[in-house]
């Protein structure tokens, strides 16, 4: 997350993507809120490999 920070304060994005459909990986929806909320970007989350995991409480919920 030091490196996904690190390149937003360089880069100053509008929008940051989360996700990835290759593999599932349990991604840190808060860190990456406060990182966006440091710019002013948005978020998109791209969680349609894993929403099974996510309803079943067995990886984290972009929406809490």
């Amino acid at each position: 997350m030091e490196d996904v920070e690190a390149e937003a304060d360089k880069c100053k994005p509008h929008l940051i993507i989360i996700g990835g459909s290759a593999y599932p990986r349990d991604f840190d929806y808060k860190r990456f809120r406060e990182i966006a909320d440091k710019h002013g970007s948005y978020i998109m989350a791209d969680i349609s490999h894993i929403n099974a995991l996510i309803m079943k409480g067995l990886m984290n919920d972009p929406f809490e």
